[in-house]
């Protein structure tokens, strides 16, 4: 008596239709699958690599506020090597783990009155390269800038940045930014936009510490 030959895994699939389908299509249903676990593969890969460069950045700048941040607070550094190790910093850290050390770089350049130095530091070139949707990140990294544009009379470059902030979804302390959006229209003369702007803090934000300033700027308008 000869023994049966077992049938092999295709012979069993043509015996019913769902499985002579798949047999018909099974080399690109293997194929989805095989896309579908590199891409899963690939998606582990590339958050595993993605942190790995958050660590990289994040140890960038703990040597740089070790090694030339605080060689500069030392006066150990003078400026235009400190600049140069800024530089460095920035090219090699490209996320917004960057944007702390670099407002305690604004803050030491700003102290020593290196106000362009400051803003060419940290531009609005900058805040595109930091990235970073955090509504707080976003409110403060342009509140910053406007201040080193303001301290470098550039006037309509911060104001432009708080016409920025004033239109966000986001709102963070608002009634402080249209009070300063009131005083640099007021430096540029535009009382119109000053009063308005000023007008809108006492309407809308009647009990903000911002209202009584917003009172005094418009008493001198």
């Amino acid at each position: 008596m000869s023994s049966k030959k077992p049938e092999s895994i295709d012979q069993l699939l043509e015996k019913t239709d769902v499985g002579s389908h798949i047999l018909k299509y099974k080399n690109l249903i293997v194929g989805v699958l095989g896309i579908a676990v590199m891409a899963t593969i690939g998606v582990g890969v590339y958050y595993s690599l993605q942190k790995q460069a958050r660590q990289d950045y994040l140890r960038q700048v703990y040597l740089f506020k070790e090694g030339p941040l605080k060689q500069f607070k030392d006066k150990k550094l003078d400026q235009k090597d400190f600049l140069v190790k800024v530089g460095e910093l920035k090219t090699q850290v490209k996320d917004s783990s960057l944007f702390p050390v670099l407002l305690e770089v604004v803050y030491e350049l700003r102290k020593s009155g290196h106000h362009q130095d400051a803003l060419k530091v940290f531009s609005k070139e900058t805040l595109k390269d930091l990235g970073g949707q955090n509504p707080y990140f976003y409110y403060f990294a342009r509140t910053s800038l406007a201040v080193l544009y303001e301290e470098n009379g550039k006037f309509n470059e911060a104001i432009s940045l708080l016409e920025e902030l004033s239109t966000s979804k986001t709102k963070i302390l608002p009634a402080k930014v249209y009070l300063d959006l009131g005083r640099l229209y007021s430096k540029l003369g535009n009382k119109e936009k000053a009063k308005l702007n000023l007008n809108y803090v006492l309407s809308t934000y009647p009990t903000d510490e911002m209202a009584k300033i917003a009172r005094i700027y418009l008493s001198g308008i």
